[in-house]
């Protein structure tokens, strides 16, 4: 059965083997240079990154587990959509680890 929470400050690890783990599976083809892929990665998931992102209110991470840890997402709320002029909710991630694509949820 999957089993959705909010991740916390405790999780930081966690979702640093989740990120790089499944974006460099999902999308490191699309990536010419190794080391530009590293630098985002670090930035995008470092443990800095992470900790203020995890502190910021609106901010939200979500840990999905299926016995296992599976997969992850990241959604603010109150976001302004520029574009028309609206706030709203604003999915940023929403990833999986690799070998769960494609499996029927019980």
């Amino acid at each position: 059965m999957l089993h959705i929470r909010r991740a916390t400050p405790d999780d930081i690890p966690l979702l640093q083997h989740m990120a790089i783990t499944s974006y460099r599976h999902h999308f490191a083809h699309l990536w010419k240079n190794p080391d530009e892929l590293a630098h985002f990665l670090t930035e995008e998931y470092g443990e800095a990154a992470l900790q203020r992102s995890l502190s910021t209110a609106n901010c939200v991470w979500l840990i999905a587990s299926a016995g296992e840890p599976v997969g992850f997402a990241k959604y603010t709320r109150q976001q302004r959509i520029e574009s028309d002029n609206i706030i709203g909710t604003l999915l940023h991630k929403l990833y999986l680890m690799p070998g769960e694509t494609g499996k029927k949820l019980r």
